[in-house]
Order: structure tokens, then sequence, then C-alpha cells
């Protein structure tokens, strides 16, 4: 099974649109990162829920959205542990995506076939029928 969606990466730190994130904190920040493509809302939906669920360990907050990743820390947390858990969460949700995508391709051949085997179902009842 096989479908068009590539796997989502961190490809950059946007500097631009990386700001502080609390005027009485030098280092705390909001760091966005760009992400090679924009991610399906199914997928940020995963990766969002995962990360705010702490699952990763970490109180500190991220969220995807479109082809950015944010979050909010500090650059010495992020050098030291964040940036690595958050690509082990991107891996998890390219993952969970491409499960869901074969599941729905499955789904959709399977109804396929049916409908098909119940058009050769009509046409050979069609075929025995008299109506005289």
């Amino acid at each position: 099974m096989s479908n068009n969606f590539e796997d989502i990466k961190i490809v950059s730190l946007n500097d631009k649109l990386s700001v502080s994130a609390d005027p009485k904190s030098e280092q705390l920040m909001y760091i966005v990162f760009d992400l090679s493509s924009p991610a399906p809302g199914k997928w940020a939906d995963y990766f969002n829920s995962r990360w705010s669920s702490k699952m990763y360990g970490f109180d500190r907050t991220a969220n995807v959205s479109g082809e950015r990743l944010k979050i909010r820390c500090t650059p010495d947390e992020l050098k030291k542990e964040l940036l690595a858990a958050l690509k082990h969460a991107i891996t998890q949700a390219n993952s969970y995506y491409h499960e869901m995508l074969d599941s729905h391709q499955k789904a959709s051949e399977a109804q396929a076939a049916k409908v098909e085997r119940q058009k050769a179902q009509l046409a050979e009842l069609k075929k025995n029928l008299t109506f005289d």
C-alpha cells in the first residue's frame, strides 16, 4: 500500500519569527521552525495533542500550524533535549499519518470491490430474469 505523503521534517530555525516569550526573561522564547511542507490538519492535530499531553515529559508548549512549528523554551533547553524530543514527536506523527492514509486507502479499495461485486451480482440477476 502506498500513499503520496512525504514525511515532514524540520528544515530550519526561523529567526525572523522567533521572539521573546516573556519580557521579564531574557532566555524564554517562542522559537519557530520551518517545516519541509505544510502539515495536514490531522497530522498537526496528532502532533499537537500528543505534545500537549506531556507524554514526552516536558512542560513546554509546542504546536504545529501550517509550515511552522513553534515551541516556548530557552535556547539551552532546545539544544540539550527539546530538539531531539521534537524530532521524535515529528517521526511519530509521520508514522501515524502514513498508517491513517493506508487505512483509508484500504477501506476505499474494499468499498470499491464491494460495489463491483454487487454490480456483477445485479448483471447476473438481470440475465436470468424474465418478465413475461
